[in-house]
């Protein structure tokens, strides 16, 4: 019966033969601070060291850096066209550029991560390559674009929550943060996982069976998620997304290297064993597309087009 909710596990990782909610979260969090699996990644393999410097230089050097310029050195000095100039002219454009080639340097880092996590794994099929895992199809792409609405429709859900008094919103909008963040780490492991490797290894990840797998587990994984949201909460926006910009390549390897469970989170202790955070998302991602295409007359009397996502 062990092996239906718990896989094997190393030391001190997963080792609690009977976990209960602080222990999973508490593995949680190890996992999300075990810098040490990002250094060894960073030293072993150079394209994933290459990229990560890219986005430090970018991300890091020139947006963050100009932000700081600017408040500490230029800000009190500066006049209103100054200030105009410098963020129609420098700071916008910079975060634009930032944020787009950041994202490709992401995507190539996670990539390089997995291909050498998995480099000595066995697998029963042809095993691809970084540039063979980038072929999408179809509905691969209308789910990537479908979670970068979604992404935009929990970061609105969460500004809405601060307008509730007495703290509870922002504790609400820290933990819908931290659920956004880490699902997003982890759901681009499994995609990857899945197309390495036929479903009777893994379990079939389509888009909502990703979802339900997240939301069942959903205590280790806040717990994951807590020590990157830290890093970006307190900060304002632009700062903050700076920082999440250059934090999330670093959780994006620590959610490839990992170990998988196969524990729900624990009944009986005034928690859910579902937090449908995600599943709540998605539909509300549902309705803004129907709305987004009610508006750009795509839904011109007719049903709107049906997504099918993988």
């Amino acid at each position: 019966t062990t092996n239906n909710t718990c896989m094997q596990a190393p030391p001190f990782e997963f080792a609690a033969p009977h976990p209960q909610a602080a222990w999973l979260f508490l593995q949680g969090t190890y996992n999300g601070l075990a810098l040490h699996r990002v250094v060894r990644t960073l030293w072993r393999v150079p394209d994933v060291r290459r990229k990560f410097a890219y986005c430090v230089l970018l991300v890091g050097l020139v947006f963050l850096g100009s932000i700081g310029f600017y408040r500490w050195l230029l800000g009190a000095y500066a006049g209103p066209i100054v200030v105009v100039f410098y963020h129609v002219f420098w700071l916008y454009p910079v975060y634009l550029v930032s944020f787009v080639m950041s994202g490709f340097w992401h995507n190539s880092i996670i990539e390089n991560t997995f291909m050498d996590k998995t480099k000595d794994r066995p697998v029963a099929v042809h095993q691809p390559s970084a540039l063979e895992l980038l072929n999408s199809k179809p509905e691969e792409i209308a789910t990537a674009i479908f979670k970068v609405l979604m992404y935009a429709t929990g970061v609105t859900i969460a500004l809405l929550f601060e307008v509730i008094p007495y703290g509870i919103g922002t504790f609400m909008d820290f933990v819908l943060i931290c659920v956004i963040y880490t699902f997003y780490c982890f759901d681009t492991r499994w995609v990857l996982e899945d197309k390495l490797y036929p479903p009777k290894h893994h379990r079939p990840a389509d888009f909502t069976a990703r979802i339900r797998r997240f939301e069942h587990r959903w205590i280790f994984f806040i717990g994951f998620g807590t020590p990157f949201t830290l890093l970006t909460f307190f900060f304002p926006t632009l700062v903050s997304c700076g920082v999440y910009a250059l934090c999330f390549p670093i959780f994006a390897i620590l959610a490839i290297h990992t170990e998988d469970i196969y524990m729900r989170t624990p009944e009986g202790l005034c928690l859910p064993s579902y937090l449908h955070v995600i599943t709540f998302l998605k539909r509300a991602t549902d309705q803004v597309f129907l709305l987004l295409c009610a508006f750009f007359g795509v839904c011109t009397g007719k049903p709107p087009p049906q997504l099918q996502f993988s």
